[in-house]
């Protein structure tokens, strides 16, 4: 490259200041950055000291005391805030010139290992890079020797941190509010593996937490003043994970896949292990410690749980196990994750509605004064809203959110009593691009959460009929920190589609090398699950655009985006036609592609999937099985004879003979006769997460499957002016 002639600083220079600076407000006004508040301050305090011949100042202490109002106490070994939005408008930048800016004749980009920008433009076909300014030393004279702001500057943005830190004392001494700005944050644990789920005893000076190494899930505890978490189930060959420390401190109770699944009893400290029951997922205790709520299933991640998971929600007596189930499908669908409130009032969880969103609800707790157990939301919104958490003094409750762009942790006001909201939420805003599993110390005043990394890789690896894939060959297509899932394609082969993640949920189509990746949807609304129409001239997907998740569709070029249906079982069937299966009606020609459009006539409890390629038989699910309704079934369309294929099976792909199909179950791929007989792995990656859905080439020769990589660490939060004394989180850092 060539540096364009003259300097940014230059008026007449066309590539200069003045074109930087419009280019720079084009980018700020545009549909990728809105609402993007950090990433929008972040990219104007790098783009104007570069335009000013500044670029020396960018570091990363400065971006945190400048950008980030961190204060004069930031340190960047402690607080990764900057190198997290930093990555953030990268991606965030590349994403506007994928689409909005891809015709711009100036680009600005991030390098990795750099806080300067760069800064390029597109000359005779090319690109030229611009030259930042020079910076000449300052005069200094003996009246004003300090660079920077004024004094008084200086002593009023003193005076006002003095009177915020005041107002948020009062506000705290009064049961208030938290402020984000409150808190200081630093890394807990250093182990190898992913470490999640921490669980705060009753003293704040023993927690638990689950980690993850060589391919197992154990359960570490760790007191204060000590390095490293001491393994209390290292005697034991299955997972174990998901632990709650009992209100008085003295047990802990885990979800363990020993003796076959479900929840168990031991002494914090380690020791004998007591099976309470044969099943469920994220346990808590009661505030009397006499009693367990937990959940009939679970998820891998809140975006990609089952809509029609239909967990429930039960309670089991710490003595005796007597179980009580306290959700049914009368009272909400879905219930995961629940979380006991400290008076014993009511119980918060989150739960996966049919049409897809993710939302936060309470219900009366067993024995308490409300007799009738109705459901009462706390958030009804388009965002995946989950992982509740009640505060200390119950007067507020906490989830994790991606509502403003980023997977963040929330705070909402709320009656203990009633489950009545008494305000709006409001962030909290840790230095993560990913935060969840909060858990708060008793005196209110810290907490501890994981922090969560996410990419999900797109490989190809060859296939063959009957055998099993190789891993070790496989190539990914698709790089780290960019979620790229759903691979689907298209009739003649020539494109993939898939959705990304980087925050929005968008629409894709790239080549089968993972080369021209284009957008086919740019915006705030949730997209996902894109299907090729038979003949390739459009695709249809889930999307919340609408308010409610409906079945749009759009051109492969991206245009032509319009509604097609709600979300209903909906697939093409063997001549071509889009036909909708709504739960208790007849079955709907929604696109038609032969005329007439006969619906083909399915028993009424069936819900199609996916049609064999010669039409006589067909993958589903049987609508009154038990929850959560995860089996899934062939159905022959000439005797209407059922045969079971997986007890937990997704994504079903046929192969050419009609005869034998693909499906996912338990993070593996597995391959299996129509009649139920022969089945066998063909990929699994194990210690790794495998995705639902995966496709094989129109050839068949090639399977295309994505593998999500997660790094996970446990974090602190604390109050600031807690020092080093006190409840164990106080000491820890």
């Amino acid at each position: 490259m060539q540096p364009v002639a003259g300097k940014l600083g230059d008026a007449g220079d066309p590539g200069g200041a003045a074109a930087v600076l419009a280019h720079l407000e084009t980018i700020l006004r545009s549909r990728t950055f809105s609402g993007a508040w950090r990433q929008q301050r972040l990219l104007r305090f790098l783009v104007d000291k570069y335009v000013q011949g500044l670029a020396g100042e960018l570091k990363e202490y400065s971006l945190g005391v400048e950008v980030f109002d961190k204060g004069e106490a930031f340190d960047p070994r402690l607080d990764p805030i900057v190198r997290v939005e930093v990555g953030r408008l990268r991606a965030r930048l590349e994403k506007y010139y994928e689409t909005e800016g891809r015709k711009e004749q100036i680009r600005i980009s991030l390098p990795k290992g750099s806080y300067v920008p760069r800064i390029v433009r597109c000359v005779d076909g090319g690109t030229a890079e611009a030259t930042p300014p020079t910076q000449y030393p300052a005069k200094v004279d003996g009246s004003r020797a300090f660079r920077g702001p004024k004094w008084w500057i200086w002593a009023a943005a003193a005076a006002l941190a003095a009177l915020g830190w005041a107002a948020f004392r009062l506000a705290s001494s009064a049961g208030g509010q938290r402020s984000p700005a409150a808190y200081e944050f630093s890394r807990l644990t250093r182990e190898a593996g992913r470490c999640s789920f921490p669980s705060v005893g009753p003293d704040g000076r023993r927690w638990l937490y689950a980690c993850l190494e060589r391919g197992q899930w154990d359960l570490f505890a760790r007191s204060a003043g000590t390095e490293l978490g001491v393994n209390l189930t290292a005697d034991c060959a299955a997972d174990d994970w998901q632990p709650a420390i009992s209100p008085d401190g003295s047990q802990v109770v885990f979800r363990s896949e020993r003796d076959g699944g479900g929840i168990f009893l031991m002494p914090s400290a380690g020791g004998p292990v007591r099976k309470l029951a044969s099943f469920g997922y994220h346990p808590c205790w009661a505030p009397d410690g006499r009693h367990v709520v937990f959940s009939s299933g679970t998820f891998f991640e809140p975006e990609d749980g089952p809509a029609r998971r239909a967990s429930e929600l039960f309670t089991a007596d710490a003595k005796t196990g007597e179980l009580r189930r306290i959700t049914s499908a009368a009272v909400v669908y879905d219930a995961v994750q629940p979380s006991w409130s400290p008076h014993g009032h009511r119980i918060a969880f989150w739960a996966s509605s049919p049409d897809g969103r993710r939302d936060i609800w309470t219900i009366p707790a067993p024995g308490s004064a409300t007799r009738e157990a109705v459901a009462t939301p706390v958030t009804q919104d388009a965002w995946v809203d989950w992982s509740p958490h009640w505060s200390p003094d119950g007067r507020f409750l906490y989830f994790t959110s991606d509502r403003d762009g980023s997977m963040n942790i929330w705070q909402v006001p709320i009656d203990e009593q009633t489950g009545r909201v008494l305000g709006s939420a409001t962030p909290l805003r840790t230095p993560s691009a990913y935060s969840t599993h909060f858990s708060m110390a008793r005196d209110g005043r810290s907490f501890v959460y994981t922090r969560r990394s996410i990419s999900s890789i797109l490989y190809v690896a060859p296939f063959r009929p009957f055998q099993a894939v190789d891993a070790s060959v496989a190539k990914p297509l698709t790089g780290r920190g960019r979620q790229v899932r759903e691979p689907e394609f298209s009739p003649d082969g020539a494109w993939l589609a898939a959705r990304v993640q980087d925050p929005e949920e968008d629409i894709v189509i790239l080549r089968p090398d993972g080369s021209q990746l284009r957008r086919l949807t740019n915006d705030r609304a949730k997209d996902r699950n894109a299907r090729w129409s038979p003949a390739g001239d459009y695709l249809v997907f889930l999307s919340d655009r609408g308010g409610r998740f409906e079945y749009w569709a759009v051109n492969p070029d991206g245009s032509g985006l319009r509604r097609v249906a709600p979300s209903m079982a909906l697939v093409w069937d063997s001549a071509k036609n889009l036909v909708g299966f709504p739960a208790g009606s007849e079955p709907l020609c929604v696109l038609a592609f032969s005329r007439p459009c006969p619906a083909v006539s399915l028993p009424a409890d069936f819900a199609p999937i996916s049609f064999a390629p010669d039409g006589r038989l067909v993958a589903g699910r049987l609508r009154s099985a038990p929850a959560p309704r995860e089996q899934l079934y062939v159905l022959s369309l000439a005797d209407g004879t059922l045969h079971k294929i997986a007890e937990h099976g997704w994504s079903p792909v046929w192969l050419k003979d009609s005869q034998n199909l693909l499906f996912w179950e338990t993070n593996a791929i597995w391959a299996i006769r129509a009649d139920g007989r022969n089945r066998r792995m063909v990929l699994g990656l194990p210690g790794q997460i495998l995705q639902q859905r995966f496709a094989l080439s129109p050839d068949q020769q090639f399977i295309y499957f994505v593998r999500t990589e997660i790094e996970e660490d446990i974090w602190l939060a604390r109050e600031h002016g807690t020092g080093q004394t006190g409840n164990m989180l106080g000491q820890l850092r």
